[in-house]
């Protein structure tokens, strides 16, 4: 369960450096549109990875959030798109819902009702953000 506690948390902050960097990518028609949409989703997965971090903590302790933690999400880094906004929206959309297949199988684990209830909402946020990103694509 540490393992996957801590894999979410790390999850969680690449996928906030992906929103960052697609916030900062967008252009075209809908730039505003998807540069504020992108930094909403930035704002509110980093609230996440916080939520998820410090609960991490008060689990297991801070000493098992270990530097590797920010070597795996700098690796992660090598795989977002580097450009194409339709191509980064279609990345995080992968992304989001793997996100929500972590937190399923984490709250399928978790004994107290207060962690499963952080996780299974960190995990409908992600189901509202697919839900825009599938509407950001049908208008590409």
């Amino acid at each position: 369960m540490k393992e996957l506690c801590l894999e979410i948390v790390t999850y969680l902050r690449c996928l906030e450096m992906a929103y960052i960097h697609t916030h900062h990518q967008v252009k075209g028609p809908a730039f505003f549109a998807d540069h504020e949409a992108a930094g909403n989703f930035y704002a509110a997965v980093g609230l996440d990875a916080d939520a998820a971090s410090e609960r991490f903590i008060g689990l297991f302790g801070a000493e098992e959030l270990k530097p590797s933690y920010w070597k795996e999400a700098a690796e992660y880094l090598q795989e977002i798109p580097q450009s194409g906004c339709q191509d980064l929206w279609m990345h995080l959309l992968k992304k989001e819902k793997h996100l929500i297949e972590l937190v399923e199988e984490l709250c399928s684990k978790l004994p107290r009702e207060s962690d499963k209830q952080l996780y299974s909402g960190i995990g409908d946020k992600a189901i509202a953000r697919t839900y825009l990103l599938k509407q950001r694509l049908k208008e590409a």
